[in-house]
């Protein structure tokens, strides 16, 4: 799957218990909308950082001092759609005709 910055995703599936060993670290939440605000590639892991969650930076398993990136293989792009109602005013004309806007 391919993402970019800028682009919205939601968290589908929990990839950490929450527990970190920094106490001021906050974590992603499955169902919340995130705004991708960098894309990183470790290790052959593609891992996002957003917008909307900023941490600060620690050592982690060799890498030092990085804000907490999340696994990309756990989000999935929201996609944005424009609201169509004509199928809607349709089924309420009488007789196929189409109703008129006002």
């Amino acid at each position: 799957m391919t993402f970019r910055i800028g682009q919205k995703v939601m968290q589908i599936s929990p990839w950490n218990d929450g527990k970190s060993p920094y106490s001021d670290v906050r974590f992603t939440e499955c169902g919340v909308i995130y705004t991708i605000r960098d894309i990183l590639e470790i290790k052959s892991l593609i891992a996002l950082r957003f917008i909307e969650l900023r941490n600060p930076k620690h050592n982690y398993n060799g890498f030092s001092s990085i804000e907490q990136p999340f696994p990309a293989w756990n989000f999935r792009p929201i996609v944005e759609r424009k609201t169509d109602i004509s199928i809607f005013e349709k089924m309420l004309a009488p007789s196929g005709k189409q109703t008129e806007r006002a």
